[in-house]
């Protein structure tokens, strides 16, 4: 009886140990993509509605370049207030310029302010905005991106 219950003691402490170890490998991934430098090309799909509200609903993409992991986390850990903030600034942004082709270029601006107020200083480094014909076009930017915040939360 006593050799059962010290081999489950020891099973125990074997698994504390390994969890214990594989939280400091955890917090130590965490603790250096927190510091990095490196540029993160994340994507974020949304809709827009074409010739104020008039025609059909087009695929839009915008992909931003972020610096550092404390930016990618800040992006992995609010990506439905982020595509919110996308949908909400395309929307208001199509109402004021109308034709699709001509306002794209004047959604920018308001779009990069909105990311601004979501990033730390000075780690947005690039948006662009992309129209498509199909969603399926943007899949290969979306995939990267899920891989992207799957890695830092790992």
């Amino acid at each position: 009886m006593r050799g059962f219950f010290g081999h489950l003691t020891g099973m125990a402490v074997a698994l504390a140990a390994a969890s214990a170890a594989a939280g400091e490998s955890g917090a130590k991934a965490a603790k250096a993509a927190a510091g990095d430098k490196d540029l993160h090309r994340l994507s974020v799909f949304s809709y827009i509605q074409d010739w104020r509200g008039r025609g059909g609903a087009v695929p839009v993409l915008m992909t931003i370049r972020v610096q550092g992991g404390d930016a990618l986390s800040a992006f992995c850990n609010n990506v439905p207030r982020v595509q919110a903030r996308v949908l909400q600034t395309l929307l208001n942004g199509t109402r004021q310029a109308g034709n699709l082709g001509r306002g794209l270029g004047a959604l920018q601006m308001p779009l990069r302010r909105e990311m601004l107020r979501m990033f730390p200083e000075k780690s947005l480094q690039e948006l662009a905005l992309r129209v498509g014909r199909t969603p399926s076009e943007f899949t290969k930017d979306l995939t990267s991106t899920d891989d992207a915040c799957r890695a830092l939360k790992s």
